[in-house]
């Protein structure tokens, strides 16, 4: 992400919030080229073991500049600074070549009710030749204290001491910046001590989206052809540290975890065809 789409996030609040508009917000861009050394680039980063196809959470990173446009106007509901990605759920319906041209959308939802504030959805769709191959739908809170009486929802998930481990990988101190590098999130939060210490981070944590990719890595070492991951952030992964995988047998849900049991990341795979497109439910 260039210099000043992060600038511009971060004028974004001290500007005041304008209503929101009739129609979503929403922009485009359309014919984007994939460069393969960026590619090959994030695979060795997110331990991905292919980069044509695609690997499956790289369409992100394409559109995280759109992202950051759209959260940075006046009429997206809350300033971008401070919003915290807690849930991502991305539906590939069909591999993304590494030749193929791509049109990129990004849309912002409608903030409704969170049991610690309030969310935001953004919106991304990614088509070839004018169809739908990839989606993305990242929800971003907004903390509020007065909602601090309000139960979460309850949780049905088995006990999660009870699933295999998988892998286990090193999250060295400089992950943030060398992810930030490949992605363009240069989020404060993520590249340094020094950066993190202003927002309340003893040190730097990692990126949300890179822990997710280096998952996946590990369990989906080929891809299906159509797939949806669904990811709930449950606490932040702070540098450097011993990340632990677990998983059902079925590899159909999955945990990130530390040394200490602490879970940072809880989610789910379905493969399908693409007849049977699937999406998580909302948080």
């Amino acid at each position: 992400m260039p210099d000043f789409t992060l600038l511009r996030a971060a004028v974004s609040v001290l500007v005041p919030r304008q209503p929101p508009p009739a129609h979503p917000v929403h922009l485009e861009r359309d014919g984007l080229r994939v460069d393969p050394d960026r590619v090959a680039a994030y695979a060795r980063v997110c331990g991905a073991h292919e980069v044509d196809p695609l690997p499956i959470l790289y369409p992100h990173v394409l559109a995280f500049g759109l992202t950051m446009r759209v959260m940075s106007r006046r009429d997206f509901p809350f300033p971008a600074p401070g919003l915290i990605h807690v849930h991502d759920v991305v539906t590939q319906h069909h591999p993304i070549g590494i030749t193929d041209s791509l049109d990129l959308r990004v849309t912002a939802g409608e903030p409704r009710p969170h049991h610690r504030g309030r969310v935001v959805d953004v919106h991304t769709e990614v088509s070839v030749d004018g169809q739908p191959v990839w989606s993305q739908r990242s929800s971003y809170l907004r903390r509020d204290t007065r909602t601090r009486g309000t139960a979460a929802p309850r949780s049905t998930d088995d006990d999660l001491s009870a699933w295999p481990e998988i892998d286990r990988w090193p999250a060295a101190a400089d992950i943030g910046r060398r992810y930030a590098s490949v992605s363009g999130d240069r989020n404060p939060i993520h590249l340094s001590a020094l950066t993190a210490r202003p927002f309340g981070f003893r040190r730097a944590i990692a990126h949300g989206m890179w822990t997710t990719a280096r998952a996946l890595s590990s369990l989906q070492p080929e891809q299906p052809s159509a797939t949806t991951v669904a990811v709930d952030f449950m606490a932040p992964v702070t540098l450097p540290t011993t990340l632990i995988l677990a998983a059902t047998p079925a590899r159909d849900r999955f945990v990130v975890r530390s040394l200490n049991g602490r879970i940072h990341v809880s989610g789910s795979l379905r493969a399908h065809d693409d007849a049977g497109r699937h999406d998580a439910p909302s948080i």
